[in-house]
Order: structure tokens, then sequence, then C-alpha cells
């Protein structure tokens, strides 16, 4: 990033990359991984969060560092679970970023869960199941926010890649969504 001439401050927000949520019956989502913002002497890490696990407990939100705010994603919930026949269990919606988006959960009688709205760092939602365990959904990356007033020239910075989703032993995850920087800049 190469800070506009004239410039007097930059106002950066970011949030790392959400995770995707397991399948029913196998195969774990992945973690999402950090958004960074860095020169010589800054350095903002907005970090993504961690996989879901197939029949685990809450996953883990991406944590923070170096910004003037510095917010822990939401985790994701864990699985439902039941051995009953024709009981029927809709899956978790993924973790919402402060952004929003994480994605709905599958039905009620079976299916896949939805996929997280494109770059806002949410986790992927869970699948349904009837009669057994739905997935576990996915959890939303960090967030912070830095307001830099003494400005470097140029600045290198990586967009977290989001987690992909457990492929289907029944039904499959769905993905988390990328990270996303938004730099505002001002000007006197």
């Amino acid at each position: 990033y190469t800070t506009p001439s004239g410039a007097t401050r930059l106002n950066v927000r970011m949030v790392g990359a959400g995770s995707g949520a397991s399948a029913v019956v196998t195969n774990n989502g992945t973690s999402g991984t950090a958004t960074t913002f860095t020169d010589g002497t800054l350095s903002l890490s907005a970090g993504g969060a961690t996989g879901a696990v197939t029949g685990g407990s809450a996953t883990a939100g991406g944590t923070s560092t170096g910004g003037d705010i510095n917010i822990t994603g939401t985790a994701g919930t864990s699985y439902m679970s039941t051995n009953v026949a024709n009981v029927n269990y809709g899956g978790p919606a993924g973790a919402c970023s402060v952004f929003g988006g994480g994605g709905s959960g599958g039905l009620a009688a079976g299916g896949n869960g939805a996929h997280a709205q494109a770059n806002t760092g949410s986790g992927g939602g869970a699948p349904g199941n009837t009669g057994g365990n739905t997935g576990a959904p996915g959890a939303a990356g960090g967030y912070l926010e830095k307001l830099i007033t003494s400005l470097s020239a140029s600045y290198t910075y990586t967009i977290g890649a989001k987690g992909t989703g457990g492929a289907a032993g029944t039904f499959a995850g769905g993905n988390g969504a990328d990270g996303l920087i938004i730099i505002d800049v001002y000007y006197d």
C-alpha cells in the first residue's frame, strides 16, 4: 500500500479470515489465516479463526494485536447432538465478525452448511442432520482499528485467506470468509 501524497493520517480497520465449518460424520473445517498490515515499526495483525472440529466443542475466534482497538472474533458454537432416530437438527450458523455475514446452518432434515458472506471474516455454517450430530460451525476472525499519525511512504499487507468447510461425509460444512482491510485517508 502506498500512502497518498498529502495524507496526514490513516485509519486502518481490518478483520482476519473466518474458519470453515466441519462436515457431518467426518472432516474438520480448516482455519482462516491472519490479515496483516506492516512497515518497519508498525505491526498490525487481525488473527484468523480456528477451524471447526467434527463432533467438537466451540472453536476459538481470532485474536488481534497492535490496534488501538482489538476485538477477539466470535467463537463458533458446538455441534447439536442426538442419537435418536427421526430427531431433526438444523446446523448452527457460522459466527459473525463485526461486519456480519456468518453462513447459515443446513436444513433440519439434513443439508450442507452455507458459505459465509464474502470478505467479512465470518465463519461458515454447519450442516444439519437427521437422527445424528450436526456439524460444528466456523468461528470469526479477529478485528482491529488503528489510527496512524506518523506515516510511512508504504506498507506491506496480507489479506487473510478463508478456512474451507469439511467435505461431505454425509453433508458438507460451509466455507468461512476471507479477511478485509479498509483504509480511511485524512488530509489537513
